[in-house]
């Protein structure tokens, strides 16, 4: 569950980090005056350019650690619940379809989160 953690407050951190990065044209002209903004627009668009792949980047980033953590702490619950050996009857048998079905939403999320992230990455070589 330790791993599970650090993967999802990396995500967090990627995330934060990844916003800064997010802005528009529109916010720029209200940052600046007109005089401002009209002599500065190409060095403007450029930053802007390079601002928006960081936080596809960072974005990306967010997403995998994201779905990694949320996969592993599905797998380690599904650890969690699977039946001790003294264990007999309906606990065991409720705690083994418990596991099961843990197990497949962990997989399920590795699924997901593989094909998301490779739509994601590749919408960033796109542009």
């Amino acid at each position: 569950m330790t791993i599970a953690i650090i993967f999802l407050i990396a995500s967090l951190q990627f995330g934060i980090i990844c916003q800064k990065f997010f802005y528009s044209q529109e916010e720029l002209k209200n940052w600046w005056t007109d005089l401002e903004f009209a002599s500065r627009l190409t060095l403007f668009s450029e930053e802007q350019k390079a601002n928006f792949d960081s936080w596809q980047k960072y974005g990306w980033l967010a997403l995998a650690c994201y779905n990694t953590g949320v996969a592993v702490l599905a797998a380690s619950l599904a650890t969690l619940l699977s039946p001790l050996p003294s264990e007999h009857g309906a606990v065991a048998y409720t705690k083994s379809a418990s596991a099961l079905l843990m197990a497949a939403g962990a997989i399920a999320v590795v699924v997901y989160g593989v094909v998301t992230v490779f739509q994601v990455k590749k919408m960033g070589n796109s542009s």
